[in-house]
């Protein structure tokens, strides 16, 4: 009688994480114990598939899924599958079955170490789908706690996904936040430059980064906060945190560069026929539109575009609204007083002010009182008078109504922080009028004669910048900065119609960006004067002519 071939067994070896599997220890175990329990059975292992088994199940399992496609191959080099325990098998009965009825099909062997389950047998199937959906329910719950333990590392402030905030680093060991000095020192370049007017493009090129992520990290990393998006389908997690970390630009920088993007987007964006000196800030009062420049018989106009109805009923002479606004500029520009006048009339109210104040001081004496709480309910479990399920709760209540009180601080803090003060505002008036009447004149108040003579002095550019430091940007409410056209009423159908216009713009100081207040004015021009016949206009004659 002839001796039984020994059984050729495929190995199948998986651990549970990537530590695991870095470290090797539970693979080399496994590997161990499973040669053992061949030996004793006489047999032979002639196949091996090891690798990481993932705590989430339905993750793709090469190794697991290499196993089967082998065991349905016509020459396959195992009769029978060993592993070192049946959790090893499998966490997913969706993958378990149908693999536990492929190997029984193909009349496959089944071992964990030495006992073997009869595929065939209902009792022994019955104890692998149990074991497996244990194995899966468990795996679930590591799952779970591995995600809500991210998610309150997040809250906490601490790192804890994979990828770093470009430009910042951070110490596990002391769970601190800091800044990689020469990152940070690259995009303090590429902000100087981009908002000098270099070309984003080409500034990536040079440094070497890509350009996307250069205005990525410009528009939205620069600052300290760091938006993290943490969304988890399978437990249906959506949260998005906001993790405190160093920033790379200060916040008059920022500003500056989020206007400069703007403007690209805006009035610096193409090039048109016709040089328009309020290109791309002119809009419609009535839609917010903003208005197209067109020629008609040599004459420029600032008219809607065609696919919208004309809410103006009529086009702006372009010539004529460039001369006054910027006249009512150079008026404006000229007078500290007007400038002082501008800015507090667009300051938000003082006494709306004084309320946000008090209520962030509040706000600090809360959070104190909070933190006293925590420390009680502390102490309150040391002393076995509170249980640590009433203490969880406890906690999770004062940190959530910590988190809001926080959020709302943050709020009123960016909001005051803003709010310049009337020594500031009165400083910045002072100093933007010195540097214009530098330009124009050596005298305290610049007169009628100063403001035309300079006027007609300034060239294209040096009347673009000036407009463009006026007009970028946007304010509170999300509006455009720029000249707004409202039809005065009695004025359709007249040959000579009167407009009213708004100025909404900014002034710039070295202090930062100051807005102005709307100011509207009426006026009204002649077509075919000449440029020497043109003057500044009283507030009830000032004017720019329909087509």
């Amino acid at each position: 009688m002839s001796k039984q071939k020994p059984l050729r067994f495929a190995a199948l070896i998986r651990v549970s994480s990537e530590k695991q599997e870095r470290q090797g220890d539970s693979l080399n175990t496994q590997a161990t114990q499973i040669e053992q329990a061949v030996e004793a059975m006489e047999g032979r292992i002639t196949a091996r598939y090891a690798g990481q088994e993932h705590a989430t199940a339905g993750w793709e399992r090469e190794q697991f899924e290499q196993l089967l496609q082998d065991a349905a191959s016509p020459r396959r080099k195992f009769d029978a599958v060993i592993v070192a325990d049946p959790s090893r098998w499998s966490r997913d009965n969706g993958r378990s079955e149908p693999g536990l009825d492929l190997l029984r099909d193909n009349h496959i062997r089944f071992f964990a170490m030495l006992q073997e389950y009869d595929l065939h047998d209902p009792h022994a199937r019955g104890l692998l789908e149990m074991t497996t959906a244990m194995n899966g329910w468990q795996a679930a719950l590591l799952a779970q706690k591995s995600v809500l333990n991210r998610l309150s590392k997040l809250k906490k402030g601490e790192l804890a996904v994979g990828e770093l905030p470009f430009g910042r680093t951070y110490s596990k060991r002391t769970r601190t936040w800091g800044l990689d000095e020469e990152k940070a020192r690259i995009i303090r370049e590429i902000a100087e430059r981009y908002i000098a007017g270099e070309s984003l493009d080409s500034l990536a090129k040079e440094y070497g980064i890509g350009r996307s992520r250069v205005d990525r990290v410009l528009r939205e990393r620069c600052g300290p906060d760091w938006t993290v998006r943490f969304d988890s389908d399978r437990f249906n997690i959506r949260e998005e945190v906001i993790v405190r970390v160093p920033p790379l630009l200060d916040e008059k920088t920022i500003e500056a560069v989020q206007r400069t993007a703007e403007a690209n987007k805006t009035y610096k964006h193409g090039q048109n026929k016709n040089r328009y000196l309020f290109s791309r800030m002119v809009f419609c009062g009535i839609c917010d539109r903003a208005m197209r420049g067109a020629e008609t018989n040599g004459y420029r106009y600032h008219q809607h575009t065609f696919d919208i109805p004309n809410c103006l009923g009529g086009s702006v002479r372009a010539d004529d609204l460039e001369d006054i606004v910027m006249r009512h500029l150079f008026e404006t520009f000229g007078n500290p007083a007007a400038v002082q006048r501008a800015i507090e009339e667009a300051t938000p109210d003082a006494e709306k002010n004084e309320e946000s104040r008090k209520r962030a001081e509040q706000i600090a004496k809360d959070l104190a009182k909070i933190e006293a709480g925590r420390n009680r309910v502390i102490d309150l479990v040391a002393d076995g008078d509170l249980t640590k399920d009433h203490a969880k709760k406890k906690l999770a209540e004062l940190d959530e109504r910590e988190n809001r009180l926080r959020d709302e601080l943050d709020r009123l803090t960016e909001h005051l922080d803003k709010v310049p003060s009337s020594d500031t505002i009165l400083k910045a008036a002072k100093e933007l009028s010195k540097r214009f009447r530098e330009r124009v004149s050596a005298k305290k108040r610049i007169t009628i004669s100063d403001i035309n003579r300079a006027f007609e002095d300034m060239t294209w550019e040096d009347k673009r910048a000036l407009a463009e430091a006026v007009f970028s940007g946007k304010d509170s409410d999300g509006r455009r900065m720029g000249i707004y056209i409202f039809p005065v009423d009695g004025q359709a159908g007249k040959q000579r119609r009167r407009w009213k216009y708004e100025i909404h713009g900014q002034l710039i100081d070295e202090e930062g960006f100051f807005p102005m207040s709307p100011e509207t004015r009426d006026s009204f021009f002649v077509f075919g004067a000449s440029p020497g016949q043109k003057r500044l206009l009283s507030k009830s004659q000032r004017s720019s002519t329909p087509r």
